[in-house]
């Protein structure tokens, strides 16, 4: 068997391409190292509604509702993590 080199077209983003394959990565290799009682959902609501105001102020309003569609996800989750809220079956 003769070795083959494998090649990419030239790009800018590549340490963008390695920092989405290190996340993607990170979980199956390691499992998942989350503290208990840490909460990521109002950091979530935050990125939601700077996602919503930046898009439309940019006239992006497509965007701009997909942004108001999970602020409004997050806005319900918060607070039931906080009351301590567990999902009954």
């Amino acid at each position: 068997m003769t070795p083959h080199s494998v090649t990419f077209a030239s790009s800018s983003f590549w340490p963008i391409a390695i920092g989405f394959f290190g996340l993607g990565t990170g979980t199956p290799l390691h499992g998942v190292k989350r503290r208990a009682g840490r909460m990521d959902g109002h950091r979530f609501l935050f990125v939601s509604v700077l996602g919503a105001y930046v898009f439309g102020h940019a006239g992006d309003v497509p965007v701009m509702i997909v942004f108001v569609g999970l602020t409004l996800i997050y806005l319900i989750e918060v607070p039931t993590r906080l009351a301590g809220w567990n999902a009954g079956l």
